[in-house]
């Protein structure tokens, strides 16, 4: 890979496909090659609560969340 240095001489970058272009743009997005994705555990599924949003909300927050996890558990295996 090359090293670019600005003009300014202060900033060196790599020069690549990406130098210069908004990595949240679709047509940019739509034009690379991307590998395929694969999942490491598929037997695996991870619930992770926050504790700041059950502190932010209090009480309320319990029964929405026992009642949604309840539901994830019955559609998955468990280990």
């Amino acid at each position: 890979m090359a090293l670019v240095r600005e003009r300014d001489g202060r900033r060196l970058h790599v020069k690549s496909r990406l130098m210069g272009e908004s990595l949240v743009s679709k047509s940019f997005i739509d034009g690379l090659e991307i590998a395929p994705q694969q999942r490491l555990f598929p037997d695996v599924n991870i619930l992770k609560i926050g504790g700041q949003s059950i502190c932010d909300r209090g009480a309320r927050a319990i029964p929405g969340i026992i009642k949604r996890s309840s539901k994830i558990k019955r559609n998955t295996r468990c280990f």
